[in-house]
């Protein structure tokens, strides 16, 4: 921003709704302390960091910028506006230190030039007929049904979602200096939904690097709601505790149909485990019990602790899948078995 060709105007400071934006800028886009050149620089934000402008200060420029790939050079109109960013933190704390939410994330303010910047707008990945997946609704915070107006949502679906630079303090080795991660991130998520499921075509787009990756998960939704029945008899439920989580174990387990007959291996039965169901821990050891089950889209807790991410999990890359669900748990005292 350092060839300055001439300032056009200037009117008063401009309150404005909040906009969103990103820099379309390659080398990154320098921020002043107010809105002029001769004032400090304090940050540089890098490519495809999302801000928002606060306000328009009216002090119209054009920059003579030089494109370091073509080296064509041409005059970019803009002006000073005001803009709010953040970064986010990552701290590792030391031994023995815990804290429930290791990343923070800090607010930053200045001005710079708007004509690096680009609206939050990307027309030629999300075509007009898309519905914004945050005007939808879901019952429950894991629940993985959508609804529109309270309606199962069938359509397609996108997201913007943008990643703000990553920093991590490690306090575990002494170093309190953030040491950069990665970052800024922009990924536009793109679904098909049927009758309030995620099912078809999944496009992950990343179009600062103009890369598309699409993947199909097909969720059979005639299953859904079928009711079954199994007889389950185990003899030990066998609990280990690790420093952040437990695990369970559950020895002599066999699975029968029931008429009777013996069932090599019942695969649901691992997820039963995994989710903690409630029969396990109710003295049943060594009974038959007849277990009442229907195929349900829903997401497994699993028996593990928490584990931290650097980055949320995105709604369409959640563990959204058929499982089958406990409905009613029964002891057969006088079950007959086959031979």
């Amino acid at each position: 921003m350092k060839n300055l060709i001439a300032v056009l105007f200037f009117v008063p400071l401009i309150s404005i709704g909040q906009m969103r934006c990103y820099v379309s800028l390659k080398e990154g886009l320098s921020v002043y302390e107010t809105p002029d050149l001769n004032s400090r620089i304090t940050a540089t934000i890098l490519y495809g960091q999302n801000l928002t402008i606060e306000s328009r200060t009216g002090k119209k420029l054009i920059i003579n910028h030089i494109d370091k790939e073509t080296e064509i050079s041409k005059g970019v109109v803009g002006e000073w506006v005001e803009i709010e960013y953040y970064k986010s933190f990552l701290t590792e704390q030391g031994d023995g230190e815990i804290t429930s939410d290791p990343l923070r994330k800090q607010k930053y303010t200045g001005y710079v030039f708007d004509g690096f910047l680009k609206e939050a707008f990307f027309p030629q990945y999300v075509k007009e007929n898309y519905v914004n997946l945050d005007s939808m609704d879901q019952i429950g915070a894991f629940n993985c049904y959508k609804f529109k107006s309270g309606v199962p949502f069938t359509g397609v679906a996108y997201d913007v979602v943008f990643f703000d630079e990553l920093f991590k303090i490690e306090l575990a080795y002494g170093n309190s200096s953030p040491k950069y991660i990665n970052g800024p991130v922009v990924n536009i998520y793109v679904a098909e939904f049927k009758n309030g499921v995620l099912t078809g075509k999944i496009k992950r787009i990343n179009p600062l690097e103009e890369t598309v990756k699409e993947s199909t998960k097909i969720i059979d939704l005639k299953k859904i709601g079928i009711e079954k029945e199994i007889v389950i008899r185990y003899k030990k439920v066998n609990i280990e505790y690790g420093d952040l989580q437990e695990y369970i174990q559950v020895e002599g387990t066999t699975f029968f149909e029931i008429g009777g007959d013996s069932i090599g291996d019942f695969s649901p039965f691992n997820f039963w485990v995994d989710n903690r169901e409630d029969f396990l821990f109710n003295g049943y050891e060594n009974k038959f019990l007849k277990i009442t089950y229907f195929s349900e889209y829903t997401q497994s807790k699993g028996q593990y602790g928490y584990e931290y991410n650097l980055r949320p999990i995105h709604f369409f890359d959640q563990d959204c899948n058929l499982y089958e669900t406990i409905k009613k748990v029964e002891v057969i005292e006088d079950f007959k078995i086959k031979k």
